[in-house]
């Protein structure tokens, strides 16, 4: 694998709406070696598998680059007047003191490593 989501196969329409997420780790969990991944959306479910990021992520940030087009970005700056369209909280991670449960909660599982 060369650490990129082949699109080719991925057929669109006018005012489709893609997204791109990154999840990160709790980072009160020190014990856990889990690394962030990244996943992608059209109109709202996602497409492909998710991509286990195994290096720094501290580096990492959004940005969108295209050719012969033009786009609308939401970066979440107002999810009140403008919200996602997929539901991001399937990504959360419930994560309980461990002298009282010891329940890690993860929802997605199809995920390629790099």
């Amino acid at each position: 694998m060369d650490n990129k989501i082949n699109l080719e196969n991925i057929l669109w329409n006018n005012n489709d709406i893609f997204g791109c997420g990154l999840v990160y780790p709790p980072t009160n969990n020190k014990i856990s070696k889990e690394f962030p991944y990244v996943f992608f959306t059209q109109n709202g479910q996602k497409i492909g598998k998710a991509i286990l990021l195994k290096e720094n992520f501290d580096d990492f940030k959004p940005y969108i680059r295209v050719f012969r087009c033009s786009v609308e970005t939401n970066f979440g700056n107002d999810l009140e007047a403008k919200p996602f369209v997929y539901d991001f909280t399937k990504h959360t991670h419930y994560v309980y003191d461990i002298s009282k449960h010891k329940q890690t909660h993860y929802t997605d599982s199809d995920i390629y490593i790099f």
